[in-house]
């Protein structure tokens, strides 16, 4: 068939394959006029897409899926939360504490994620990211007048020095029989490195003050949740 310039416009009698490569460029497309049944599968990779030029705007809602992204789409929500408390009772101080530690487990508790590891009192974390660090500890007292205060204390070199990033304060008193109390705190952490954070937890040194742990119940503990990706 023979190519015609027509009179209207159009140009006739072009079969498929017969215009030279690289003639058609970007600017004889008409904007939108590329389909998604035009694409063979495969065939668009990043190289071929320049930094930037898709935006949210240009994909319609849910046509990605894990499956389409290398590594799968991030997990939504909290990924990670864990608990640890003190299963025994002690007398006096200890900063850090650095034993009686045991991931609490009893009466439908459980963790998500892989968890804390806890070695000697000192806690590490299985993968960066922002996290929650919340240290309760309930405290009794048999004589007069005591004051409790704990400490969470945080490392980013791997446990050569410790800073206080938190502490809580609490005053016990008692005249005939024991008196109760309890301190809290807290601190929210910019995990990097999973090698060089580390946390601790302690509290302040008096006699005739307990530090309350049960193997039961959670009396003085520690709470780990990830927020999200650092």
């Amino acid at each position: 068939m023979a190519v015609t310039i027509n009179g209207s416009g159009t140009v006739t009698g072009i079969s498929v394959g017969g215009l030279p490569d690289g003639i058609v460029d970007t600017d004889m497309l008409a904007a939108n006029a590329v389909v998604t049944g035009k694409i063979t599968d495969g065939t668009i990779v990043s190289g071929d897409i320049a930094n930037g030029t898709i935006v949210s705007g240009d994909i319609a809602d849910g046509t990605i899926v894990s499956g389409d992204i290398s590594g799968g789409l991030p997990a939504a929500g909290v990924t990670e939360v864990d608990m640890w408390r003190l299963h025994t009772t002690f007398e006096g101080g200890a900063n850090p504490i650095t034993s009686n530690w045991e991931r609490s487990d009893s009466n439908g508790e459980g963790k998500l994620g892989t968890g804390m590891t806890e070695s000697s009192g000192v806690f590490s974390f299985p993968s960066t990211g922002y996290w929650h660090v919340m240290f309760h500890s309930n405290f009794y007292s048999g004589a007069d007048y005591r004051s409790c205060v704990i400490y969470l204390k945080v490392s980013i070199d791997g446990g050569s020095n410790y800073s206080y990033n938190s502490d809580g304060y609490g005053d016990l008193y008692a005249v005939s029989s024991n008196g109760y109390q309890s301190a809290e705190a807290s601190d929210i952490l910019d995990v990097t490195n999973t090698s060089t954070f580390k946390v601790t937890f302690g509290v302040s040194a008096e006699a005739n003050k307990y530090t309350v742990g049960g193997s039961s119940q959670n009396q003085t503990y520690a709470i780990f949740t990830k927020l999200a990706e650092t």
